[in-house]
């Protein structure tokens, strides 16, 4: 009925150039974007200093990184996987969770991993 802890994963491609030949149409890197070498040490110590000062916020009860996640969200309206079953993802909701619709019903989705492999092998 609590959450005691959250784990949270990330990962970002950041000087990488060549993906293997299952990973090139989906992956890409900073330098592919941005075509600029990136440093990695000044990209995690901004990483790490925006973190800690997002969770600071939430601890004092604002909610600045749920704009951030709703104004970044890159899944918001595209068809994704979750558990095998295609979705459309509508929005994130103040609680944080995922909002989809499947097969016309709305659903929140508190937990899970959220896939556009099957997406990406169609094209």
């Amino acid at each position: 009925e609590k959450i005691d802890a959250v784990i949270v994963g990330v990962g970002i491609n950041v000087n990488s150039v060549e993906f293997p030949d299952d990973l090139i149409i989906k992956a890409t890197s900073l330098k592919k974007e941005l075509n600029i070498e990136i440093d990695k040490n000044e990209l995690l110590t901004q990483i790490i200093e925006q973190f800690i000062y997002l969770y600071n916020d939430f601890l004092n009860g604002n909610d600045q990184y749920l704009d951030i996640l709703k104004n970044n969200n890159y899944l918001k309206d595209k068809k994704v996987y979750i558990n095998n079953t295609e979705v459309e993802v509508l929005d994130i909701n103040n609680k944080g969770n995922l909002i989809i619709k499947e097969n016309e019903e709305i659903k929140e989705i508190f937990f899970g991993e959220v896939t556009l492999e099957k997406i990406y092998n169609k094209e």
